[in-house]
């Protein structure tokens, strides 16, 4: 495409394929993602140079990535482009104003709160980079109300991102599971009261190195460049743009193979065994309400092998948000899902134990016939305590998850490491099915090959000893206490 008479004449072109589909479509909101090297940021800039030029004075747009910082770059790559077709940039405002009166403004985005920034605003184009670097898709979702145009000007959404990071899971749900191979448009019917309803559309067009024949001629090293960053899912993921790929994974050791048996394995736990719950509280955020039996060996798994074979995830279908229920209707429900069940106990997230001005949600749930024990929330130890399952004795799993419960799953797969303190799992992420199975082990510790099993709470407790990765150290009880609650 031909972009105005700049100062230069300057003339830049999409190359065939996904990029020139991606600026061409008229789809509401579209997500352009996959490998690396895919020229996903240069196809934004040429999608803006297209809108404005088309909309004139009429087109406003913001461009969103999650920190100033990585802002930077950016505006480095977009401004010779913009300032030869005769825009100039107002940096007190962090914004381009083409020569025909058209603005983008370059912004940042942590959270709910950076979003309130952008209410007042009417834009036509809202571009959100490295989607992928963005926990939560709420405050992202949010910032679509700014989209409005009295000119008539059709607006959009358009993101861009690459397999992995905090943001992976929502990506994956919204855009990729639906149609993994991309180019279906996927449409939903949005009702208000009042005013009828809307069919919004949104579609995945899949991005690979392949796609930018003018990186591969420029830079002919890239491929293998690469194939030599690291683990094989990094490589999966930065080259074949797979989704399935677990990048920066905090469970190396989860292998679906190993650990997730089918539903009906279910039929072969008897009533006998051991039966118990874990809860991850959530009201705004998804709750994860977990079930286990305890092995006795004769299911042809080893003795004392933990086996979820249910879960109830409160979640109202949207990334990392909540049902919204009352404690009370929740420990309801609990109830209807055990008929014909004895459940011998239930372990509870520690927060429901916190009192503000009435009774607490473990209380809450008591009243209701659904007695809990205090989860204990030391998160160091309790993940060594997965992965110690997730490993076994001389290879045997003593962790397993029926294939009915896809949270935790999923969330075993892809949750990632904290880029600040690899040794936790990024709490940004969605992580409350994990932290259901956490409360679930520590109530189980895994015994040792010496056969001596890690101490309970209540023995830490009563020894006035902690634990840190194995080693037991004398403290106080305020010590004690601090990493326990």
């Amino acid at each position: 495409m031909e972009i105005g008479r700049a100062p230069a004449n300057v003339v830049i072109s999409a190359q065939e394929g996904p990029q020139s589909a991606f600026v061409a479509c008229p789809v509401y909101e579209v997500f352009y993602g996959g490998a690396r090297g895919g020229a996903k940021t240069f196809s934004v800039l040429l999608d803006w140079i297209e809108h404005s030029s088309t909309w004139k004075a009429d087109a406003k747009g913001l461009l969103i990535r999650r920190t100033y910082k990585q802002l930077e770059s950016l505006i480095a790559e977009w401004m010779p482009y913009l300032t030869k077709l005769g825009a100039t940039w107002r940096g007190k405002d962090s914004t381009f104003t083409m020569s025909n009166g058209a603005t983008v403004r370059f912004g940042y985005l942590d959270d709910d709160r950076d979003a309130e920034n952008y209410m007042g605003q009417s834009l036509t184009r809202l571009y959100i980079e490295e989607a992928g670097n963005f926990p939560f898709f709420a405050p992202i979702q949010k910032l679509f109300a700014t989209l409005r145009s009295g000119a008539g000007v059709p607006v959009g959404v358009r993101l861009t991102g690459n397999p992995g990071g905090p943001g992976h899971a929502w990506l994956k749900q919204r855009y990729i599971d639906p149609h993994p191979t991309g180019w279906k448009v996927l449409k939903e019917t949005i009702a208000v009261a009042g005013y009828g309803s809307r069919t919004m559309e949104r579609v995945f067009i899949p991005s690979k190195v392949s796609d930018n024949p003018l990186l591969m001629t420029a830079q002919p090293n890239y491929v293998a460049s690469l194939a030599m960053v690291g683990s094989k899912e990094l490589v999966r993921a930065w080259l074949e743009g797979d989704w399935n790929a677990a990048v920066g994974a905090y469970f190396t050791q989860f292998n679906p193979a190993r650990h997730v048996l089918p539903a009906d394995f279910q039929n072969r736990l008897p009533s006998y065994l051991t039966r118990f719950q874990s809860i991850d509280w959530g009201y705004s955020s998804p709750f994860c309400v977990s079930w286990f039996a305890l092995s006795d060996g004769r299911q042809g798994l080893p003795d004392a092998s933990l086996i979820q074979y249910r879960e109830w995830y409160g979640t109202n279908g949207l990334p990392n948000e909540g049902m919204r229920l009352p404690a009370t209707e929740v420990a309801r429900k609990i109830k209807e899902y055990e008929v014909g069940e004895k459940i011998n106990y239930r372990v509870g997230d520690p927060s429901m134990w916190q009192l503000k001005g009435g009774p607490s949600f473990a209380e809450e749930f008591m009243m209701q016939g659904v007695p809990l024990q205090r989860g204990t929330n030391n998160r160091l130890s309790g993940w060594d305590q997965v992965r110690k399952r997730l490993v076994g004795e001389g290879s045997i799993p003593t962790l397993y998850i029926l294939d009915n419960c896809p949270q935790t799953i999923q969330q075993l797969e892809i949750v990632p490491a904290d880029e600040k303190n690899r040794e936790d799992v990024d709490t940004k992420s969605e992580d409350h099915a994990v932290d259901a199975l956490r409360y679930a082990v520590m109530s189980r510790p895994h015994v040792s090959e010496e056969g001596v099993p890690l101490p309970t709470m209540d023995e830490i407790v009563a020894k006035d000893i902690w634990t840190l990765d194995g080693l037991y150290k004398d403290a106080n009880k305020s010590k004690l206490l601090d990493g326990y609650n």
